[in-house]
């Protein structure tokens, strides 16, 4: 998967993302799981698997440092990503 430096998608989000160096579909999972969605509404939405949605989120997770998606989501606020 590639990882991208500079995103037009980090623009949209308010803060730069390339500390975190997350793709342009991990920022759009981020979204979602700080709108509160569960894997499997974040699949139907983007077109994927739950499990590959499942992926997405604890790739972040990790990426991010948080513990689980509750501090994922109190992270992305704090640091006013999404």
């Amino acid at each position: 998967m590639k990882k991208y430096y500079f995103s037009y998608a980090n623009i949209f989000v308010g803060k730069d993302l390339t500390m975190y160096y997350l793709t342009d579909r991990e920022i759009e999972v981020l979204r979602l799981v700080t709108q509160g969605y569960s894997n499997e509404q974040i699949g139907r939405i983007l077109f994927i698997s739950k499990h590959t949605a499942k992926m997405h989120v604890s790739t972040i997770i990790r990426k991010m440092g948080a513990i689980n998606r509750s501090e994922l989501a109190y992270i992305a606020g704090k640091e006013n990503i999404c």
